[in-house]
């Protein structure tokens, strides 16, 4: 576990594979992988990733964000494609904790999002030798427009199953947020059916906007950045 400035906390998951184990040393090569909206290392993706990770004989680990893969969410908050802290504190770990070993990292999605953001604010000072940003979020706006348009929407319904499956995981510790947002948790939960409606209920309150709809300013990185619609005032 790391330990976040907010009391929050983020699991770091070093991966044992018996071929990598038999030749890791301080030159081995370690890869983080950040998974995307709703993965952990317990995902299909995640695990063939990891396989063909170690089947190259490098370090496989896993950058979970907060309140996934099993670890328990100690504050009332979760993650976006703008919290590069949590990344931040899991790069500066690793970094600690094996300081000669060169250090790469690759992104799905989310992630790919949140290590973009990442790269980009560290900027000269970013210790990663090498990244890999896949399906990376540009506009947020239309991909989740696109998302909700394409396979008929499937896709957006599994998103929209996962996200309710850990805010109900997490219902105690978000408890909190029902007397900031003047949200009713039990009866707010069962209308998250996709992302936008998780947007709508968590995310874009908690980072100022008050609509998912509103209009969106993106820079190259892929950041998220919402403005408030103007107020008629006639």
């Amino acid at each position: 576990m790391v330990q976040l400035e907010d009391r929050g906390q983020i699991s770091v998951d070093w991966i044992e594979c018996p071929n990598v184990e038999k030749v890791f040393n301080e030159k081995t090569p370690i890869v983080v992988f950040l998974p995307g909206l709703t993965g952990d290392r317990h995902c299909g993706y995640s695990k063939a990733l990891i396989r063909e990770i170690a089947r190259r004989k490098f370090k496989p680990v896993i950058l979970n964000h907060r309140g996934c893969a099993r670890t328990p969410l100690t504050t009332p908050k979760f993650y976006s494609a703008d919290t590069i802290g949590d990344a931040r504190a899991g790069f500066g770990h690793i970094h600690r904790t094996h300081p000669q070993n060169p250090v790469y990292a690759i992104g799905v999605s989310l992630g790919a999002t949140i290590l973009g953001n990442f790269v980009a604010a560290e900027g000269e000072a970013c210790k990663l030798k090498g990244v890999v940003a896949m399906c990376a979020g540009f506009d947020l706006f239309s991909c989740t427009k696109n998302v909700e348009r394409n396979l008929f929407g499937i896709y957006n319904m599994g998103l929209g199953i996962n996200l309710r499956r850990k805010l109900r995981e997490h219902e105690d510790a978000l408890k909190p947020l029902e007397n900031i947002l003047k949200i009713n948790l039990k009866e707010e939960i069962p209308k998250v059916k996709g992302m936008r409606d998780f947007d709508q209920l968590i995310t874009c309150l908690l980072y100022t906007s008050d609509a998912a709809d509103d209009l969106l300013c993106v820079d190259l990185g892929g950041r998220r950045i919402i403005k408030k619609k103007k107020k008629n005032t006639k």
